[in-house]
């Protein structure tokens, strides 16, 4: 299917888009309608270059004369009568303006096609492209109305940034010829009306080409603004998301579909990437010509550090586990794996972009740093723990790293110690231990290369089916506590008895309000401040029993729909 075609069957969203696109463009869509096919056959990029004016030339007047004949094929419709102005209009209007510069016309006309692509791809990614699309979904927050309406007007601003930072080329062109033919201070023309006149001209395009080059900056400096508020409404929805994702692990409804957050985080990725590209092409603009107080000497290289800084912080944002540990049997909750019984665990990059002449290698770890407690048990990968990662050719399967049948061992010595009684606590319950897996990326692009790491969520390693109730007992506690698998250094330690074991009267363990820690035994109100206001009274210090919360749970196979 034609570029054309596809991108008209897109969503109303991305087809906006492009309406935007050529509004402001000196090449009407009409034309791009009606001379579609040709347009895309030839190479516009290479007319473009400076020394192919011979070849941009020749694309120009065959545009035009191809134009000539489509306005000769029309009837006389009524519709056809307005089609016929608008044409004859767009071939006037291109015919007086770019006769003299066709250079300007073939890189027009390449830029269009490249941003066409990239909306393309956008809609593709957001599942809206294909012959027949399915409708946009309406958008479930305010936020997500915000979002999409911020990232309009980021890629508005940034193609006027475009645009100002093509015009500056253009007058650096004019200053630089005009500097080099009538500026001669070896010679002494000083009293020369005609050469004080060259220079006066001279000075006036210099003065131009500052303000020009102050404006290109005051404009980067705005889109980098709006991209720090766009990356904030992200970072909340993502926080809703791993909300929803852990809410759906324990086995409550939630929405954890990434395809949103995929499209948006990828849109913002591939304008940043873009203001990239323009601060070092005003990198090379510095290099060609400078003078005294120019603002890209002081103020490039900051816009440069903040812009690093911010795609460093959006690119370790997009890496996360789409899918926690589990079994791939269904009656067995995530979270909770056996010893040599395999599991699958997957992590997606949100921003969609990658060198595919590069290849990024993903590598999981279990216990990166685990936490130095006695009788913490270690365990290997069995399977292999790396994998290079690589984007298919369908938009829809996205940068996906997914490590499947991997299994655990436990290493002879990881709990050497035990029962020695060296100290005066005792080794951990193993369904008490928290385990954590990590996924690292090294990531290029464009020159940038980073190392970007993502965590799952707590698990709890088993060795036989009768400790499956306590694990998960352990699990609900942790997330109960605390949403951030990182809330302690390492690993979160375990946690002694969740619930007392007996029914009779006795001492019972309440949490403590570090998660991770130590549970506080309060039988009476001993522990507690004589000045706390919710100190119970005397008649109300005798704590009854509190029975298992998991009593009533078998422990194999445990239906999905006991906890919805």
């Amino acid at each position: 299917m034609a570029q054309w075609q596809e991108v008209q069957s897109l969503a109303n969203t991305y087809l906006e888009q492009v309406h935007q696109l050529y509004a402001g463009s000196a090449l009407p869509m009409a034309v791009r309608q009606c001379l579609a096919a040709w347009i895309e056959d030839q190479n516009w990029r290479q007319a473009a270059e400076p020394l192919s004016s011979g070849h941009a030339r020749m694309l120009f007047h065959s545009l035009l004369v191809l134009l000539g004949e489509c306005l000769g094929s029309l009837g006389s419709g009524h519709e056809e009568f307005m089609l016929k102005h608008n044409l004859r209009k767009a071939q006037r209007d291109l015919q007086a303006e770019f006769e003299k510069q066709p250079e300007g016309f073939a890189n027009l006309v390449a830029n269009l096609l490249q941003e066409e692509r990239r909306i393309l791809r956008l809609g593709q990614a957001g599942g809206q492209g294909g012959s027949a699309p399915a409708p946009s979904p309406a958008p479930e927050s305010g936020r997500e109305q915000q979002i999409q309406r911020r990232l309009a007007e980021f890629h508005t601003a940034l193609q006027e940034a475009e645009r100002a930072f093509r015009h500056l080329e253009d007058l650096q062109d004019a200053f630089d010829f005009c500097f080099k033919v009538h500026y001669q201070p070896a010679a002494d023309r000083s009293s020369d009306p005609g050469y004080i006149q060259e220079l006066q001209t001279l000075q006036a395009k210099l003065q131009n080409l500052d303000r020009q080059r102050r404006e290109v900056l005051a404009q980067m400096q705005q889109l980098l603004g709006r991209s720090e508020t766009l990356q904030e409404l992200l970072r909340e929805e993502l926080g809703g998301w791993r909300v929803r994702q852990q809410r759906l692990c324990l086995g409550g409804p939630g929405d954890t579909n990434l395809r949103p957050l995929e499209t948006w985080f990828t849109e913002l990725g591939q304008g940043l990437f873009q203001l990239r590209q323009l601060l070092r092409a005003l990198s090379d603009l510095r290099q060609k010509v400078t003078y005294e107080r120019d603002p890209l000497v002081a103020e490039t290289p900051l816009l440069e550090q903040r812009l690093q800084e911010q795609l460093t912080h959006l690119l370790k944002s997009a890496f996360v586990v789409e899918q926690q540990p589990s079994t791939p049997n269904p009656g067995k909750r995530p979270l909770v794996l056996r010893t040599a019984s395999k599991f699958s665990t997957r992590a997606r990059l949100l921003v969609r972009l990658h060198d595919r002449n590069h290849h990024m290698e993903a590598r999981i770890h279990i216990d990166r740093d685990p936490p130095n407690i006695k009788g913490f048990r270690k365990f290997n990968i069995l399977t292999s723990s790396s994998k290079t990662l690589l984007a298919g050719d369908s938009p829809q399967e996205g940068l996906v790293c997914e490590f499947q049948y991997l299994t655990l061992k436990e290493q002879k010595d990881s709990r050497a110690g035990k029962g020695k009684g060296t100290s005066g606590e005792g080794p951990l319950v193993v369904t008490e231990e928290l385990h954590l897996i990590t996924f690292t990326l090294a990531y290029a692009y464009c020159g940038l290369e980073l190392e970007l790491e993502t965590t799952t969520l707590p698990f709890v390693i088993i060795s036989n089916n009768n400790q499956f109730s306590s694990a998960w007992a352990s699990i609900l506690w942790f997330n109960m506590l605390s949403s951030d698998p990182k809330a302690s250094p390492g690993p979160p330690p375990a946690l002694p008895s969740l619930v007392s074991p007996c029914a009779a009267p006795g001492p019972i363990l309440v949490p403590s309000p570090c998660p991770g820690s130590v549970l506080v035994s309060c039988p009476s109100a001993a522990l507690l401040d004589r000045h706390d206001p919710f100190l119970p009274l005397p008649e109300d210090s005798a704590v009854p029993a509190v029975p298992s919360l998991f009593t009533d749970l078998p422990p194999l196979q445990i239906d999905a729909s006991d906890f919805q």
